[in-house]
């Protein structure tokens, strides 16, 4: 039993860090667009939104694994 509930506690917190990773990403793809400005010395935005956007997709992927396989 204790086994089990230490791996439900695992997977939970697996499920919650991806989001809060994924939530993250978006959040600074969102300033960089909505805001550019308090950004200083970026020079390629289309680069560095791009890389937000893999990381969104990096933790959304792996949030859909650990829902689909290990819930």
């Amino acid at each position: 039993m204790g086994d089990i509930m230490l791996n439900s506690k695992l997977v939970n917190t697996l499920s919650e860090y991806f989001k809060a990773q994924l939530e993250k990403h978006r959040m600074n793809a969102s300033i960089m667009l909505n805001n550019p400005q308090g950004i200083p010395e970026h020079t390629d935005w289309m680069e560095s939104v791009e890389k937000e956007i893999e990381k969104m997709a990096e933790y959304d992927e792996k949030l859909h694994m650990v829902t689909k396989y290990l819930k």
